[in-house]
């Protein structure tokens, strides 16, 4: 087991890079560091948000780290730089609350950030100019996962729904309706046939995109579940509960 030590804030996000040699860690303490995993060694410190940040994601080829915050701004890293090359602002048509989730296209080229403003936005990565907003949410949106193929977008809401939309035309497809509290946070499946979905009434959902038919699958005793994750082979979800607890589950 290795830790990697530097941040002075609380961690509210992690992610391998795509070539699993290196991990990026958002902080409250405003920075993104990145980090080799052979050696536990410290490469970057990105600094430039003016607050906490609160969700990062890796570009699919590894070069770039997305960030979003609490300071209302979506920006860009490059891997081997420590300064930032885009940011979107709420004076150039971003958002008007917090960003509390950013997730990068399986292609590439859309960034999607999800923000207590209740609005998920579509960026073009490359240009940083907004390609659409996706309207519909009634409280704060906490999550967002693409499906494999990047035709579609899954979110999950404040609002208890997760719900499905279709990129190319940013309409809404389903709204799925079950859990009894907050979704915290929501993954496609590897096969992209099912949806997971974590949330604060202590359950692990599992749906099924075509039909909207949902299982509870797991429960936490105890206290709400924040986290949810597949395994690459489709047959496992890991949850992270709100008292520091990760468990395995068979699908």
């Amino acid at each position: 087991m290795r830790r990697f030590k530097g941040h002075t804030g609380n961690v509210t996000s992690i992610a391998w890079s795509p070539t699993s040699d290196r991990i990026a860690s958002a902080s409250e303490d405003k920075t993104v560091r990145i980090w080799e995993v052979s050696s536990g060694k410290e490469i970057k410190i990105c600094r430039g948000h003016q607050d906490k940040i609160t969700s990062l994601a890796w570009s699919p080829d590894g070069t770039m780290i997305a960030t979003g915050s609490m300071d209302y701004t979506v920006r860009i890293w490059r891997e081997d730089d420590e300064n930032e090359i885009k940011c979107f602002r709420a004076d150039e048509a971003g958002h008007a609350g917090s960003v509390m989730t950013v997730a990068w296209s399986p292609c590439g080229s859309l960034i999607a950030s999800g923000s207590e403003d209740k609005i998920i936005s579509l960026w073009n990565s490359k240009s940083s100019d907004k390609v659409r907003d996706l309207v519909g949410h009634e409280e704060t949106i906490t999550s967002l996962s693409w499906s494999p193929d990047g035709a579609k977008l899954a979110s999950g809401s404040w609002d208890t729904t997760l719900r499905i939309w279709k990129v190319s035309t940013g309409r809404k497809e389903r709204c799925f309706k079950g859990h009894a509290h907050r979704v915290s946070s929501v993954a496609w499946s590897p096969d992209g046939k099912t949806i997971a979905t974590a949330s604060w009434d202590k359950t692990v959902r599992i749906w099924e995109v075509s039909s909207g038919k949902s299982s509870q699958h797991c429960c936490s005793k105890t206290a709400a579940l924040t986290s949810v994750a597949w395994s690459p082979d489709g047959k496992m979800i890991v949850t992270l509960s709100g008292e520091g607890i990760v468990a395995v589950w068979k699908v």
